[in-house]
């Protein structure tokens, strides 16, 4: 796996150190900010933050921040449709800031992150988007 992660993270760093920022284009700006293991190490990078921003409304309003809850608490439960939910929204999130498709972000993540850090990394945004509820679900526990 560690082999994985080092091809992911050269390759990146390749196509990056080749260019400057600006003049990337969209699939290498994106492998640029989320290849390699920097979503997954730092709860802090601002991909991760802005994504918390994204799902808590502050993108595109009270009724997605309302939705997003509502979508949460009925589905806290179920894995599979946290999962889905995640993906989409993620994707959704990448989309914009790239000013992209929505495919064109999905296919760019798949192509920057190893899958078996792809699959932590939704784990990881599943926990982010809990915590839109965390208050509700330690209510209903206690």
């Amino acid at each position: 796996m560690t082999d994985e992660i080092n091809q992911v993270n050269s390759h990146a760093q390749q196509g990056a150190s080749m260019k400057s920022y600006s003049q990337m284009d969209i699939q290498e700006k994106i492998a640029y900010d989320c290849g390699g293991t920097k979503l997954i190490d730092d709860v802090n990078t601002p991909m991760r933050r802005h994504f918390r921003c994204w799902l808590d409304g502050s993108y595109n309003g009270r009724k997605h921040y309302l939705r997003n809850c509502e979508y949460l608490w009925e589905n806290r439960n179920n894995q599979r449709r946290l999962r889905v939910f995640i993906i989409q929204e993620f994707s959704q999130y990448i989309a914009r800031e790239y000013d992209c498709s929505v495919g064109h972000a999905q296919k760019a993540m798949v192509a920057c992150i190893a899958p078996t850090r792809l699959e932590r990394l939704n784990g990881l945004l599943i926990d982010d988007a809990l915590d839109l509820i965390a208050d509700r679900i330690q209510e209903e526990e206690e």
